[in-house]
Formats: C-alpha cells, sequence, structure tokens
C-alpha cells in the first residue's frame, strides 16, 4: 500500500543530487560527470530509501497513537525512533553534499548554490505549523499560556534552526558542525513532541 505523504519534510538539508540533475545544462554539468551523478544517486538511494520510508510510517504511526490516546510512554518512544531516524536521514543528505562536491568543479557548485537559493529559497522557510508530527490545534485539551508559551519557544527555535542547518550546508560547512546543528534540532523536535504529549 502507497504510504501518504510527509506532512513535514523529511530533513532540513537542501536536496542537491535531484535539483543538479534537473537542472544540468544551467549548471554546465558534463555528459561525464552526469554518469558519475547518477551512479551515485543509484548508490545513495539505496541506503536513503528505507530511511525516508521508514520516517513516514514513524510519523504514522505517531499520529495513530496520538488519536488513539495511547499511553505516553509508547508515544514518547516513537517520537525517540523518529529523532534517530531523521538525524540519520540528514547524515545521508550531507554526505550526499560533500560526494557531488568531489565529482564538479568548484566553479560549478557554486553555481548549484546560488540556483538553489534562488529557485528553492522558499525551503529555507520552514513552516511554523508542520514542524512536528503532533500538531499543537491537536492539544486543545489542556491549553493554557505555560504550554502555549513553551510550545511557541520550540517552534520559533526549531524553524530558526532549519534556516541555519541549511544555509550551514549551502556554505559547505564541515559534516561536523553541521550534524551538531541537526542534531540539536531534532531533539528539540522531539521535545515538542513530548510537550504536547504530557500535556494532555
Amino acid at each position: 500500500m502507497k504510504r501518504q505523504k510527509l506532512s513535514i519534510n523529511p530533513t532540513s538539508m537542501p536536496a542537491y543530487m535531484g535539483f543538479t540533475l534537473q537542472n544540468i545544462s544551467i549548471l554546465n554539468i558534463t555528459d561525464e560527470q552526469k554518469q558519475n551523478l547518477l551512479s551515485l544517486k543509484k548508490t545513495i538511494m539505496s541506503t536513503a530509501h528505507p530511511i525516508k520510508e521508514g520516517i513516514t510510517k514513524l510519523e504514522e504511526d505517531i499520529q495513530k497513537l496520538w488519536l488513539n490516546k495511547a499511553d505516553e510512554k509508547d508515544i514518547k518512544e516513537v517520537l525517540l525512533q523518529y529523532e534517530k531516524e531523521r538525524i540519520n536521514f540528514a547524515d545521508i543528505k550531507i554526505v550526499c553534499r560533500d560526494k557531488v562536491k568531489e565529482l564538479i568543479s568548484e566553479e560549478q557548485w557554486n553555481n548549484i548554490v546560488e540556483q538553489y537559493s534562488t529557485k528553492r529559497g522558499y525551503e529555507i522557510d520552514a513552516s511554523f505549523e508542520n514542524i512536528s508530527p503532533i500538531h499543537q490545534n491537536n492539544t486543545v485539551g489542556n491549553i493554557n499560556e505555560g504550554f502555549l508559551n513553551s510550545t511557541c519557544d520550540l517552534r520559533n527555535s526549531i524553524t530558526k534552526k532549519e534556516k541555519e542547518s541549511q544555509e550551514m550546508s549551502m556554505q559547505s560547512r564541515d559534516y561536523d558542525d553541521v550534524m551538531k546543528m541537526i542534531k540539536e534540532l531534532e531533539h528539540e523536535r522531539f521535545q515538542l513532541g513530548v510537550l504536547c504529549v504530557s500535556s494532555r
């Protein structure tokens, strides 16, 4: 059975591979580079696709558990796994970024970043609402000022970190630096989910 589309992006990391292959002429990608990129895509996808599917399944599981008023401990366990898988998927994206850079010239890479920022800049501005598999409007039963302030602070922080992590990737910041930011933002996403669950 075909899974539903994710309500939130599986990662804030730019999709450089797909973007490059979709804009070969604009980016002046040679035939040899294209073949190398396609080969890399095949290798990356064999690992990335199952993880992305797993993220979709976990999001569905979280929403079902939430709607069925499952035990708080059970939801937290799935939220934690969700956090880990999103970090794993971001890791693949960053590794892919570095491998793409190895296959093209510095000038081509700079062109990719410039074109991506122009054509896909909307991805930098994360949706304030669609940043958690548990939506805030589902928690109306126990809304209070403290809860609203806490969730608002977390959502603002997550939105900011998503933008910063994507900019760090486009600036070719070191793998460790980008992953540190990714882990921080995904843990905050976990905390937001836990806060919503605990507020029931």
